[in-house]
């Protein structure tokens, strides 16, 4: 509609051209499908609400999306790669004691060694020791 009413303008931009085009909007609904799995997981864990149990499960929608996106093999190493610079045990365990999260992680125990309950319970308790300790006040102290 705009090109059909603007091109006989003498103004009238050839970039302009491409929005006449059916292959332009296909691309810009691909594209848009696309972000769509980063946009709702930006909206999701902006609320005050949001544990790390919802990253995983936020970092779980963007890999099934890009893993069943026809070009996942650009894709996925993008999320590989951001997946490995976080810490990945203590997310596993967040997940794990989240009450609303617990079927999901049942889902995948065991899937990885990363998932198995003889390796969660040695990243709880270094965790616990990390933070707490013998010694509450060393996790006040690192954090002031």
């Amino acid at each position: 509609m705009f090109v059909l009413r603007w091109s006989s303008h003498a103004d009238f931009l050839d970039d302009l051209y491409a929005l006449g085009s059916d292959t332009f909007w296909k691309e810009c609904e691909d594209a848009e499908a696309l972000i769509k799995p980063l946009m709702v997981a930006s909206f999701r864990l902006q609320r005050d609400q949001n544990t790390m149990a919802n990253v995983v499960m936020n970092y779980g929608a963007i890999f099934l999306a890009f893993y069943n996106h026809p070009e996942n093999a650009l894709l996925m190493p993008c999320i590989d790669n951001h997946w490995h610079d976080c810490e990945q045990p203590l997310f596993i365990v967040a997940l794990f004691l989240h009450p609303r999260h617990r079927s999901t992680f049942k889902k995948i125990v065991d899937e990885t060694p990363l998932t198995s309950l003889g390796w969660l319970w040695k990243f709880v308790i270094f965790y616990y020791t990390r933070f707490i300790g013998e010694d509450i006040g060393q996790l006040r102290d690192e954090v002031l």
